[in-house]
């Protein structure tokens, strides 16, 4: 299968009316059809019946056409909108663009108009199943609507406007039924650009113990792209799965195109380096790597999107990375993060409902960011090249890190897109190890601690409120993180990770579903938890809290004898004073754990703390420093193989 089509057309994305069934209710996201238009899906597409008078629009976000994108980022001069049609229908060429309407000053929030715009309008009669296209040019020139079947009376030519680029801009077609029966089978949109054929990407999925998303996930991809003939991508992507549980072997579809490895269960960062060192030991045919999590859903044809978008690459953005929107999969409409800003400053924007026009355009607008997540990243191979592997930071951060690295450039484009599991279902307390060791890591090796005063100010705020809140273990995990920190590199090239994993494991904190904390004596009660949430603290009480530090000061005997129910990831201290027991229930998955207060563990580990921000303030200065001077024998290639096993004779 070449990149070119008969009519030495290129394609760039599918138009598609098959919704990724296990996302939800995500139909408004590929199209908007009047309510009594047809949905039919059969085992091989998925089309709509129309009868006379009903519409189709594709301003969504699978199925519009990002064009001023494609006008910065690519060598694309012009668009072929190509429908696969049956019966009578009037097609209309539609523009959105948000136009700038009022800024007070450079801080203030932007307002914008959305303006919407009719280019041209077209009546086709298709007594069988036949193609259509129209062609779109850039640049001015004089084009015409041609049937894929040749020239008829329905083709006119028309001037357009010349080229300019727009910030936010994307067009789509609506589509009106002139008689019933009439049926919309989807459709693909061209380019006459010529692709650069060398382009091969490795899909990079690192994981553990996901067995039923990964296996889904690839047979998808194979059936769809690697053995459909019609597959743009077909010869243009590789699997990379790597499996840090050791548990797929035999379980993947079996094609030349999918490679299994088992991994030592080093984490993230050791996963998906572990695929870019096979990624590099191919680089003769792989130009990219499309790191991607394993706790997901995804269209396939996103790939064929992003990789496409690569094959028109303008020679000025060879270094692009392109990152995909992540929606959870307890609100799939909702695009909760497509880039984020480091030291905790959240997203650059806010959640999008991507079933509102609006938001697409809001979505096309480029924000200054500092990183993106590894859900779903595509990244030249020649970074490793420049700037080396990822450190050995197991979980969290690790994207964060290689992102301040490497990302200069990055796209964020409507329809690159993947389901992803909410993180509020992933909580635990051993977690708090890895955001302390590796926070500390990042901005060491970037120079951007910002002075010792605001690190210890943090981190001393952080241990004090969860002490007050009764959750030694989380405290226990952010206290050893600093101290392994302190350690320094040689700490890094010399730690068993998965040895590190069950000792953490250990002293992690019990969690229990609702029947088993029955039968251990706590009922967890959903109305007191809700009246703790909107509970609010007074004068008085608060300054009783301080003088006796949430009670830790006073005997047993004072405290409350009513245990308290509380929402563990949106609770405050308050909720914990004077109180001997607290049962801390997680929303996101439905379970629970009881915190016990002890006097005993809270100075024991105040006084800890203490005796880090000492060695801190002593120390800081020379482990800052030998991050920035030997973090690069992390980053090796040489390193990483010794690291993972790949130089032994043993399997890993």
């Amino acid at each position: 299968m070449t990149d070119m089509t008969a009519n030495n057309q290129m394609e760039l994305s599918k138009i598609c009316l098959a919704p990724v069934a296990e996302a939800g209710n995500v139909e408004l996201m590929y199209f908007r059809a009047d309510p009594s238009v047809k949905r039919v899906r059969g085992e091989k597409e998925a089309y709509l019946q129309m009868n006379s008078g009903e519409s189709v629009s594709l301003d969504t976000y699978f199925n519009s056409f990002s064009y001023a994108k494609y006008l910065r980022y690519t060598r694309v001069q012009d668009v072929i909108f190509e429908l696969d049609l049956k019966g009578r229908f009037r097609i209309s060429i539609m523009r959105k663009k948000l136009k700038q309407q009022k800024q007070i000053h450079a801080r203030s929030a932007r307002h914008f108009v959305q303006i919407d715009d009719e280019i041209r309008t077209a009546e086709i009669d298709f007594k069988k199943r036949q193609k259509w296209q129209c062609r779109q040019d850039f640049s001015g020139e004089q084009v015409s609507l041609i049937p894929a079947g040749g020239l008829d009376e329905s083709c006119y030519e028309k001037n357009l406007e010349s080229r300019r680029y727009t910030k936010s801009a994307f067009y789509y077609l609506k589509i009106t039924s002139l008689e019933t029966g009439s049926i919309f089978y989807g459709g693909r949109y061209l380019t006459s650009a010529q692709p650069d054929t060398g382009i091969c990407a490795a899909l990079n999925i690192c994981t553990f113990k996901r067995e039923e998303y990964v296996t889904r996930n690839v047979r998808d991809i194979c059936e769809t792209l690697l053995e459909n003939p019609k597959s743009s991508i077909r010869d243009s992507l590789e699997i990379f799965v790597v499996d840090n549980g050791q548990t797929l072997e035999g379980k993947l579809p079996q094609h030349e195109k999918v490679h299994w490895f088992a991994n030592r269960n080093y984490g993230g960062s050791g996963g998906f380096t572990r695929g870019l060192v096979e990624a590099c030991s191919r680089k003769d045919n792989i130009t990219h790597v499309i790191m991607c999590d394993d706790d997901l859903y995804m269209d396939p044809h996103i790939l064929e999107k992003m990789i496409n978008f690569l094959k028109v690459l303008r020679p000025e953005f060879q270094d692009l990375h392109i990152h995909g929107g992540m929606f959870s999969l307890n609100e799939p409409t909702f695009q909760t993060e497509a880039s984020a800003l480091w030291r905790h400053r959240g997203l650059p924007r806010k959640p999008l409902e991507m079933r509102e026009s609006f938001n697409l355009l809001v979505n096309e607008t480029e924000e200054p960011f500092d990183y993106t997540g590894w859900w779903l990243t595509c990244m030249p191979l020649r970074v490793v090249e420049e700037n080396g592997l990822p450190y050995p930071l197991f979980i969290k951060c690790d994207d964060t890190e290689y992102g301040l690295r490497n990302e200069r450039h990055v796209l964020i484009l409507n329809g690159i897109g993947v389901w992803h599991e909410a993180f509020d279902k992933k909580y635990s307390a051993h977690l708090e190890y890895f955001f302390s060791r590796n926070d500390l890591v990042i901005e060491a090796c970037h120079g951007i601690l910002g002075g010792k005063k605001r690190v210890l100010t943090w981190f001393t705020g952080w241990v004090l409120k969860h002490l007050f809140m009764q959750r030694y273990e989380a405290v226990y995990f952010k206290l050893r993180g600093m101290e392994d920190y302190l350690k320094g590199v040689d700490f890094f090239k010399n730690q068993q990770e998965d040895v590190l994993l069950k000792d953490l494991l250990s002293h992690n904190m019990k969690q229990y579903d609702e029947k088993q904390l029955e039968e251990m004596g706590f009922v967890f009660d959903r109305e007191k938890m809700e009246k703790s949430c909107k509970h609010r603290t007074f004068f008085k009480e608060r300054l009783i809290n301080y003088l006796t530090l949430y009670g830790n000061l006073v005997p047993s005997c004072f405290y409350r004898k009513e245990m308290n129910v509380v929402d563990m990831l949106n609770s405050d201290p308050c909720h914990y004073a004077f109180r001997k027991h607290v049962l801390m229930w997680n929303p996101g998955d439905k379970k629970g754990a009881v915190t016990t207060a002890s006097p005993r563990l809270f100075w024991k580990y105040f006084f800890w703390m203490c005796r880090l921000n000492l060695k801190f303030l002593l120390c800081g200065d020379r482990v800052e420093k030998e991050f920035q001077t030997r973090g690069k024998e992390l980053t090796t290639i040489e390193f990483w193989r010794r690291h993972l096993g790949l130089d032994e004779d043993i399997p890993v």
